[in-house]
């Protein structure tokens, strides 16, 4: 065989085990892309912390509890079958009704209570949390029963905008202690959100959107709705202020006018007040960058002999602007042509907050 032949065979050779290198590398870089993906996709799909039970299971449990009671009338009994087939016509989001209506037939007190609950929502006059008490702690014993009431109570006064209260009966019930845990997640978040408290608002949210694919789509979607509101927020900020003074005229319409109502009302005014010497700082600098950039453009040519610069001493008297001064007793035009010119670059929401701050002021 030729050196020649020989040649073109290991240059062949050569070749081929460089194409074979390219190839191996292609793949090798492939299956790394492919297995961090993979991962990423895994991070993203990793088993949720909670779930939500089968009508099966939520039957099961209710029957747990039953078993526990004795001397149960024939209708009672039959409110395991009435369950069963309840929660076959029904949605997720109307599990929890199903639930405590089987509750109410073996349980008079619980039947009387909701009963109670309807007659207060149908009342003319509205409805007044201070008219009835009702201390689940107290009232049902068992754990199975009070978690549900409370669960069901909590989102009563959700419904009928009693945030802080619907809070405090829906912190105390446990996910794993619920055969409805999609509804405690969704009005926990729903009432952090109201109340901006962000970092629970978010982690509750998240966490039911765990079970995005299960829970009802209006759970999923306002999940969704609430983490994108709250999340951009910021601390004295005017979006902040203006949910601020929201609060204050949901507790107000409730006929609240207690500390809470008053620490709120404080708390808006110091905001607002933060906010506005913030903004006043910013157009003093802006006006003292725009006063030096005149300053720096000569109006013609100088004279080679003569000395750039004023005649003035560069002293300025430094006046402070009375706080409110005299806003309220400016005339209704110039007072709008203030007020349209202060919130021109602001959301239109804002000019209420504004003008409720002024009309404050103008008050003390």
């Amino acid at each position: 065989m030729s050196n020649f032949t020989l040649f073109s065979i290991g240059n062949h050779t050569a070749r081929s085990f460089r194409a074979t290198g390219f190839y191996v590398l292609v793949g090798i870089c492939f299956c790394v892309l492919f297995k961090n993906a993979y991962a990423d996709d895994a991070e993203l799909r990793k088993p949720a912390s909670w779930e939500a039970p089968e009508i099966e299971r939520v039957v099961q449990g209710f029957g747990s509890w039953l078993t526990e009671k004795r001397d149960l009338l024939p209708a009672q009994v039959a409110s395991v079958d009435f369950l069963r087939a309840s929660l076959q016509e029904v949605t997720l989001s109307q599990r929890l009704d199903v639930i405590v209506g089987a509750i109410s037939m073996v349980r008079p007190d619980v039947e009387n209570f909701i009963r109670q609950l309807e007659e207060r929502e149908r009342a003319s006059s509205g409805v007044k949390i201070e008219d009835f008490q009702y201390d689940v702690e107290s009232v049902v014993e068992n754990e199975f029963v009070r978690n549900h009431v409370r669960l069901f109570f909590g989102r009563w006064l959700a419904q009928n905008h009693f945030f802080d209260e619907s809070l405090e009966q829906l912190a105390q019930v446990s996910v794993e202690s619920v055969l409805d845990p999609a509804t405690l997640l969704y009005y926990r978040g729903l009432m952090q959100h109201q109340l901006l408290l962000k970092d629970e608002c978010l982690s509750t949210s998240k966490k039911l959107l765990e079970n995005e694919d299960v829970i009802p789509r209006r759970y999923a979607v306002v999940g969704r709705l609430m983490i994108s509101d709250i999340e951009p927020l910021e601390t004295d900020s005017l979006d902040e202020i203006s949910r601020l003074m929201s609060d204050v005229g949901r507790r107000t319409g409730l006929n609240r006018t207690g500390t809470r109502v008053i620490e709120e009302e404080q708390q808006v005014i110091e905001k607002l007040d933060k906010l506005i010497d913030s903004l006043e700082q910013q157009q003093q600098i802006r006006r003292a960058q725009s006063r030096s950039n005149s300053h720096k453009k000569p109006k013609g040519p100088i004279k080679a002999s003569q000395v750039a610069g004023g005649d003035a001493s560069g002293d300025a008297q430094n006046k402070r602007q009375q706080d409110g001064g005299d806003w309220g007793d400016l005339p209704p035009a110039q007072r709008a042509a203030a007020m349209a010119e202060m919130s021109k670059d602001m959301p239109p929401h804002y000019r209420a907050v504004i003008e409720e701050y002024f009309r404050r002021l103008a008050e003390k």
